[in-house]
């Protein structure tokens, strides 16, 4: 029980922070102190996520845990074809974004999203990034049925969607009528299974 506590801990500690760090508040707030400073700020903000990823993933890697259910070969080939199935999604989802910026080799620009992008992927969910990162710790959690994987795919699946919600929030305030038609048709993480009329 201490180790569930322990890593869905981490996760709390993990989301928080980088939901603070990725908000308007804290970025405006960093430009006020350092006027240069959003230059370097997603760079800057990337590795750190990445380190606190990859020392969760450790502490995960590393934390004796019991199974929740015996593995089998082919709930470990379901979850591997989950997971590469949602790296599919993400690298589908990746086209509407530049890369250089995502990651901060080039100067990232808030406001240059003048239009809602409804095209590709995003025609069938609303959310590709988290249908696909659902897909991979899904997956890997059946690969690896333990405790702590099970914790983690719960911690994941609660903070996406709290995040959606707060994502939306800010895409109707900023596209309006726009987005509350796109909300209407396209769902959210899960596409539709769309039937052919003859």
């Amino acid at each position: 029980m201490s180790e569930i506590l322990s890593v869905s801990t981490y996760w709390l500690i993990y989301f928080f922070l980088h939901s603070l760090f990725a908000s308007t508040w804290m970025k405006d707030k960093v430009e006020s102190v350092w006027p240069d400073g959003l230059r370097y700020y997603r760079i800057v903000y990337n590795l750190l996520s990445s380190a606190g990823l990859l020392y969760i993933l450790f502490h995960l890697a590393t934390t004796p845990s019991e199974f929740v259910f015996a593995k089998h070969e082919y709930l470990q080939f379901t979850g591997l074809a989950l997971s590469t199935w949602g790296l599919i999604i993400l690298k589908q989802s990746f086209r509407h974004y530049s890369i250089r910026e995502f990651l901060g080799l080039r100067q990232y620009h808030e406001q240059s999203q003048l239009s809602l992008a409804i095209s590709g992927i995003l025609n069938y969910v609303r959310h590709p990034l988290y249908s696909g990162t659902i897909l991979i710790v899904g997956g890997l959690f059946l690969f690896n049925p333990k405790v702590l994987m099970l914790a983690t795919f719960v911690c994941v699946v609660v903070y996406i969607l709290i995040g959606i919600q707060l994502e939306e929030r800010k895409l109707e305030k900023e596209f309006g009528d726009q987005y509350r038609e796109y909300k209407k048709k396209v769902p959210m993480l899960i596409p539709r299974w769309k039937r052919n009329h003859h």
